[in-house]
């Protein structure tokens, strides 16, 4: 089929454009009427006195025939002689290649057809719906206005169902331009369209104005109540309800959970419509009782993050239950750490209350959050090791469960590849065994781990699907798009070559490109963009592009006040909890100087709000900010946050691994041994001794030759926990002195390894041996001399 010669838009103003997409004038108004009525109508012949009657009635018969008579000649020369088939008292318009939208619509061909990966750039655009001429009126041809009342009459519900097809386009792409545009239109057709009044509020939250999308929806209720005596739908008025909530109210039995909105403030959305349609569909497929999952991978500072943030905010306005926690490289070490976050996130939201009390006490075991919340559960079954870590994860299962009866169900992870080992073996197991339901998870990980583990995330034979991809930086065109916004702030602009190489500089990060104009606005030519120019080139590679974050917050944060610095320096030691103003008492500073170092913060972009607290924009910021705080004032912290956390008497019940870790960087070694051995002991109780692994075997060459021992004695055992038999005897091997019950100990698990590594040829192990591991698991001291001739036993049994 011959590609059309014409394009004629009759849905909105009239407009006929060339096979090249340049405007066709057409001068006079009424010949453009004329050409509209003849291509809607052209499946027949029309009289010429018909045609005078319908666009020039005020005239005489003759004069309106000489119009007749121009405008179809004004035609001809556009279209041909042929499109003209006439005999002397009617015309028929037969053009062979004009194409009507108004055809695109009838066919439903609302979206435009793209090449896949290509996003915007090539192929069919989307149709422009609107109502039939709309805006266009002949005020002295009323019978043409009748006609164009009657055919918009005929064509509505087909306008109606494409400006929906294109506000759910634009939700999928996560496009509030898009979203608005068809929303006006469609209650410029309908005042009192709930879809179009959805669709306004969602668009206004997505660029951060949540009280606009309130008082908008208040107006349209009081229409809707005046003029028809209707409520708004259940979904419409959760999404007020959900917008009017800020986190701070008082309980009450069924909340309802705040959207978070304001982040998206002064932030446009570029470059990323096509990723976040994938993994918008995605969600969409959870309505269907299919668990779908995916995941983000990419650098710091691509703008991964931003895709959950922007799910997280559709999901939370269709009102279902999300919960995301951010990991920590730091906080690596905490035994469920990441899992104990999410699912404290989701205390207190719909369907909680009904999971039954003998889970919700196996949860509690781990997130203590659960037992404050529910103060009435039983005691959980007395379990350890892999028992333990089973009958949580059937416990968090459970409480999802429960949760996914009520509303559709979000979990976020972000900086997957920082959440520790015993989070990601319940994780997994809850993503294979919940295979029924509305529940997603969505995790952001680094390209690393992506690579290394995503075969992995594929190969669960019964799970639900798992999707994801790589996010690449923008590309030049996304790049300046971004730059452009960025700098649309009234002042003045950067010409030509400079905006050209602060966006060379970004290399497509949108992080860097905040950062670049950022420092571009405060110190114009003396930037660094343009003064390390040849820098910029080797942003790629991470050790480069971190030292450029590096100097472009030093600039970033030039202007800054000192009690701004004061809590950027302690937010990258606390990590997490940092927007609780009572831990700056530390620093002696009053409230009211920490809330407002916080906003200046957040201004400057180096805090980020997620709807519930804030966080550093990731994990390469706060590393770097880490390394900024002088050591002699990093130390002087850490001993001050561990003195809080070791609470009054100088004792934690408890401490483990979180307070060793301030200790241990306090300087503070020989206070951190107790709390390192006992988190180590409560990770392997609870079934996590991969991180009580990392812990010891990181700690240990900071301690005395005995603690250190005992840091591997207990690692040598957790790995023999794992049947990781050549670890473990190297582990062993490594303990040095002459403490002879730690020598002892250490031969018997050397001896145990050995004995399995020997596999299954190996006669079955003396008693003697079993005895001897026995009592150097048991830790008893006390039993040194048992331990001793155990030992000699074992020697002799194997050398």
């Amino acid at each position: 089929m011959p590609p059309p010669t014409f394009h004629l838009k009759c849905l909105g103003y009239p407009e006929l454009r060339g096979a090249d997409g340049k405007l066709v004038r057409i001068r006079v108004k009424k010949h453009l009427a004329l050409l509209c009525y003849l291509a809607v109508e052209r499946q027949r012949y029309h009289d010429r006195d018909r045609l005078v009657g319908l666009l020039w009635p005020t005239v005489s018969a003759r004069k309106g025939r000489h119009s007749i008579a121009t405008a179809i000649s004004l035609l001809r020369t556009i279209f041909g002689r042929g499109a003209f088939p006439t005999n002397r008292t009617a015309i028929r318009f037969t053009p062979p290649g004009l194409q009507l939208d108004l055809d695109r619509l009838e066919a439903g061909r609302v979206l435009g057809v793209k090449t896949e990966g290509e996003g915007d750039q090539e192929g069919e655009p989307d149709l422009d719906v609107d109502g039939f001429l709309r805006g266009f009126e002949i005020h002295d041809a009323s019978e043409f206005g009748l006609w164009k009342e009657r055919e918009h009459a005929r064509r509505l519900p087909a306008i109606h169902a494409g400006l929906l097809t294109l506000i759910d386009h634009g939700r999928r792409r996560g496009s509030h331009d898009e979203i608005i545009q068809q929303a006006e239109r469609l209650l410029a057709l309908d005042h009192l369209a709930e879809e179009g009044i959805r669709a306004k509020m969602e668009a206004l939250v997505l660029v951060g104005d949540r009280f606009s999308a309130i008082r908008v929806f208040d107006e349209w209720k009081q229409r809707l109540a005046e003029e028809l005596g209707a409520e708004p739908s259940s979904l419409v008025a959760g999404m007020a309800g959900q917008l009017r909530k800020r986190g701070w109210e008082p309980a009450e039995p069924n909340p309802v959970p705040p959207v978070p909105a304001e982040q998206w403030r002064d932030r446009r959305f570029v470059g990323r419509k096509a990723e976040y349609r994938r993994l918008y569909e995605t969600w969409e497929a959870v309505h269907q009782y299919r668990p779908q999952h995916f995941m983000v991978a990419g650098d710091s500072g691509v703008g991964k993050t931003t895709l959950a943030q922007r799910l997280v905010t559709a999901a939370g306005l269709e009102g279902a239950s999300v919960s995301r926690v951010q990991c920590y490289q730091m906080e690596q070490g905490i035994p469920f750490g990441m899992i104990g976050g999410l699912v404290a996130g989701l205390l207190g939201r719909p369907g909680v209350a009904a999971t039954a009390p003998e889970a919700l006490a196996e949860v509690g075991r781990i997130v203590p959050q659960v037992r404050e919340h529910f103060r009435h559960l039983p005691q959980p079954k007395p379990s350890e090791g892999e028992s333990a870590r089973l009958l949580f994860a059937e416990g968090v299962m459970d409480l999802l469960r429960a949760v996914m009866e009520e509303r559709p169900l979000l979990l976020v992870v972000d900086d997957l590849q920082h959440s520790d080992e015993a989070s990601m073996a319940v994780l997994h197991l809850v993503m294979r065994r919940i295979v029924e339901g509305r529940f997603m998870v969505a995790a952001v990980t680094g390209v690393p781990y992506w690579r290394e583990h995503w075969p992995h995330w594929q190969s669960f034979d019964s799970a639900p699907t798992v999707r994801g991809f790589e996010l690449e930086p923008m590309d030049p065109k996304e790049t300046r798009e971004l730059a452009d916004h960025l700098l649309d702030d009234g002042g003045d602009k950067p010409s030509l070559p400079i905006m050209r190489a602060l966006c060379r500089a970004s290399h497509g990060f949108p992080l860097i490109i905040e950062l670049v104009t950022i420092d571009w606005r405060n110190h114009g030519g003396d930037c660094i963009a343009l003064a390390f120019r040849s820098m910029t080139r080797e942003l790629g590679h991470q050790q480069e592009a971190s030292m450029y974050c590096s100097m472009l917050i030093e600039r970033a944060l030039a202007g800054a006040s000192e009690q701004a610095l004061k809590v950027l320096g302690f937010a990258s030691l606390l990590g997490s909890g940092f927007d609780d103003p009572s831990w700056y008492s530390l620093l002696g500073m009053s409230m009211g100087q920490t809330l407002q170092g916080l906003a200046e913060l957040t201004r400057h972009r180096l805090l980020r709000e997620t709807g519930t607290g804030l966080e550093l924009p990731n994990e390469v910021v706060r590393a770097l900010v880490y390394s900024k705080v002088p050591p002699a004032v990093r130390r002087a912290l850490h001993s001050a946050i561990a003195d809080r956390l070791l609470g009054p008497g100088g004792t934690a019940a408890g401490g483990g691994l979180e307070l060793a870790w301030h200790l241990t960087r306090a300087g503070r070694e020989h206070e951190a041994v107790i709390h390192l051995v006992f988190g180590a002991a409560e990770a392997k109780r609870l079934g996590a001794p991969d991180e009580a692994i990392l812990a010891l075997e990181s700690a240990a060459p900071a301690l005395s030759v005995r603690d250190a021992n005992d840091c591997y004695l207990l690692a040598a055992g957790l790995y023999q926990e794992l049947g990781r038999w050549q670890e473990s005897l190297q582990t062993a091997r490594r303990l040095t002195g002459d403490d002879v019950e730690q020598l002892a100990e250490a031969r018997a698990l050397e001896l145990w390894a050995l004995w399995n590594l020997q596999g299954d040829g190996a006669s079955a192990p003396p008693d003697q041996i079993k005895e001897l591991l026995a009592i150097a698991r048991s830790g008893n001291r006390a039993a040194s001399d048992a331990i001793l001739m155990a030992a000699r036993i074992a020697c002799s049994t194997r050398s």
